[in-house]
């Protein structure tokens, strides 16, 4: 069963604790971005609104848009080649995935797979009618082949177990994916991710180990041309970061995405990704996730997403002897509301607009909002009178 890959799961957390589509304490996460080159928007999952949902925005970071209902989880997204639909990954109350479509709006939301198996990790097909899945079907992660109507059209057997988050070629001919090495077990610094590759069109011919070694490589993508593959990995020594290489395998080198950890690649042009940058920034307790863009070369680095800076206070939370004038500031335009009943601030408490006078012990908590950022995180602090 898919138990391998949720433990796979497990493991890269605890070792970077930037898994994708995984609900961290520590901040909102953000994952898995995809691009569509017809209508220059970006789809992301992202749990700031408490389950992971899919995303909508404008590659400018314009009209920032919710697609699903925050009812279960959603992930993976993936644009349908002609920009009209969005697959992606849902995960129901049992931690059962499958394989869901819907139009690029968020509408016609339906699931495309039965049930019987589990399935996640779309990856669509060049000529937009077909969709490779991982599946549990043989006991192991392996690869199917589906229409976008859900028939199942081929399994793709597998020589090598664990094969897990297929990337089409242009042609159609062949498919990355990476395959979880369990030779030395799967606890922890043990485990192995690498990066192979697969002909679609005669299953019969033998893989090809891409990416060897002590490392992480997770998550391939192949580049428009075909002739390059972008992934995720531990490579460097210091957390998550993307790298590139040849089809082959060859020329490998890492993508500059500036500070922070960087993972989830996905391809704008043959000499463009995006992907997803976390950093902590604020008071070193609070990571912030966003998709940024980026060339190979490691110039015109943009922010795609843009989280709102958790509120400040002035004076701090403390102990004070008489009444207390605090001011609270976040970021610029930022909208910011507060309550004084421990409760947090939702959008309808009230609003900042001056200082508030603290005459009595209580706790303070502050929120901010800012059109197509993500939401700030709340600032809490109790301020005692005596």
């Amino acid at each position: 069963m898919k138990r391998i890959v949720l433990i796979t799961i497990v493991a890269l957390m605890v070792f970077a604790a930037t898994t994708a589509d995984a609900v961290e304490s520590l901040g909102y996460s953000v994952g898995h971005p995809s691009f569509s080159s017809v209508s220059n928007r970006i789809v992301f999952a992202s749990n700031y609104g408490g389950n992971s949902d899919i995303y909508r925005i404008n590659s400018d970071g314009s009209s920032l848009v919710r697609l699903t209902d925050g009812q279960s989880d959603r992930s993976r997204p993936e644009w349908s080649p002609d920009g009209n639909y969005i697959a992606y990954q849902k995960t129901d109350a049992t931690g059962k995935d499958s394989i869901m479509l819907m139009n690029a709006d968020g509408s016609g939301a339906h699931s495309i797979t039965t049930g019987t198996y589990e399935e996640w990790s779309p990856a669509w097909l060049p000529n937009g009618n077909q969709l490779l899945v991982a599946t549990s079907r043989n006991n192991s992660p392996d690869l199917l082949l589906i229409a976008s109507s859900g028939s199942e059209v081929r399994y793709v057997a597998a020589s090598v177990e664990q094969e897990d988050s297929p990337s089409c070629f242009p042609d159609a001919a062949s498919v990355a994916y990476h395959v979880v090495d369990a030779s030395e077990g799967l606890d922890g610094d043990k485990m192995r991710l690498h990066i192979w590759k697969r002909s679609l069109t005669d299953i019969s011919v033998t893989p090809v180990q891409l990416t060897t070694g002590a490392y992480r490589d997770r998550d391939p993508k192949v580049s428009p041309s075909g002739g390059s593959i972008a992934f995720t990995t531990n490579r460097s020594g210091y957390g998550l970061a993307v790298y590139v290489m040849n089809a082959d395998g060859t020329n490998m080198a890492a993508v500059p995405t500036g500070d922070g950890e960087a993972f989830g690649p996905a391809w704008v042009s043959g000499n463009r990704i995006v992907f997803v940058r976390r950093t902590y920034v604020e008071d070193g307790e609070v990571g912030l996730a966003d998709v940024c863009a980026v060339n190979l070369d490691g110039t015109n680095l943009t922010q795609v997403t843009h989280t709102v800076a958790r509120p400040q206070c002035s004076p701090e939370a403390g102990t004070y002897s008489g009444t207390q004038t605090v001011m609270i500031t976040s970021s610029p335009g930022a909208v910011i509301r507060y309550t004084t009943d421990g409760s947090d601030p939702t959008e309808s408490s009230p609003e900042y607009t001056q200082p508030i006078s603290v005459s009595q012990s209580l706790t303070l908590k502050a929120k901010a909002w800012k059109t197509d950022w993500f939401p700030s995180h709340v600032r809490s602090g109790d301020y005692v009178i005596e």
